[in-house]
C-alpha cells in the first residue's frame, strides 16, 4: 500500500511539473518595440569627401589629404584658380570658378557681422568687410579645401590665397580684423589659434580697446 501511495505521488508531482517544462523548452521570443519607436541603430563613423563633389569645382585641393602642418606649405600650382566677383561682407566672397559662380565661406576665420538678417552691424565689421574689399575684390585669388566643402547653407569653404602665396584667412586673424573660428575643426586650428593671441597680445584690430 505504501508502494502504491509512493507511485501516486510521484505521478501527480510530474503532471504538476509538465506546465513548467513547457515553459522553460519554448524558444524565446523578441521583446515588441514600443509603438512609434524606432530601431536604435549606431551611427557609421564619420566619412571625409575625398573625391570630386557633384556641380562643385573640378580642382580640388585637399589641405588635410596633401597633410600640410601649415598653412605656408600650401602649393599654389594645385589650387582652384579664381576671380572674386563681390565681398559680401569680411569673411564671405563670391568667386568665379571653373565658369560657375560659387559663394565661398572663408575657413577658420570669424568676422564680426555686417549682413547678418536681424542683427546690427558689430563693432569693426565694416572695417574688416572694407579690408577683404580692398584686398580681394576683382582679384584672381588660389582655393585650398579641407575636410568639409560646404556648410549648411551651401557654401564652399575655402583658404584663400593671394598670388603671393598669402593666406588671406590668416591674414584676417594676425591683423586683427577676425578671429579663429574654432567652433569646427580645419587643418591649421592651432596655427590660427596662435596669430589670435598674438594679435590680442599686440592689441591690432578689433583687439585695440579690448581688456
Amino acid at each position: 500500500m505504501r508502494r502504491i501511495r509512493k507511485q501516486n505521488t510521484l505521478f501527480l508531482i510530474l503532471l504538476l511539473s509538465l506546465p513548467l517544462l513547457e515553459v522553460f523548452a519554448a524558444p524565446l521570443q523578441p521583446v515588441p518595440r514600443p509603438a512609434g519607436t524606432k530601431e536604435v541603430t549606431h551611427p557609421s563613423e564619420p566619412q571625409a569627401p575625398e573625391g570630386k563633389v557633384q556641380g562643385g569645382p573640378k580642382t580640388l585641393y585637399r589641405v588635410h589629404i596633401a597633410n600640410l602642418k601649415s598653412y605656408k606649405d600650401a602649393d599654389l600650382s594645385q589650387m582652384a584658380k579664381a576671380t572674386v566677383t563681390r565681398v559680401v561682407d569680411g569673411d564671405t566672397i563670391e568667386v568665379a570658378l571653373e565658369g560657375k559662380a560659387y559663394k565661398v565661406r572663408l575657413i577658420g576665420v570669424d568676422t564680426p557681422e555686417t549682413v547678418a538678417p536681424g542683427r546690427a552691424v558689430e563693432r569693426f565689421g565694416k572695417e574688416a568687410s572694407q579690408f577683404t574689399r580692398s584686398k580681394l575684390e576683382k582679384k584672381t585669388v588660389y582655393l585650398a579645401f579641407d575636410w568639409e566643402l560646404n556648410d549648411r547653407y551651401g557654401r564652399l569653404l575655402a583658404y584663400v590665397y593671394l598670388p603671393d602665396r598669402t593666406c588671406f584667412n590668416a591674414e584676417l586673424i594676425r591683423l586683427g580684423y577676425g578671429h579663429a573660428y574654432t567652433k569646427y575643426p580645419f587643418q591649421f586650428l592651432e596655427e590660427f589659434r596662435k596669430l589670435e593671441a598674438e594679435a590680442r597680445q599686440a592689441k591690432r584690430g578689433l583687439w585695440k580697446s579690448s581688456k
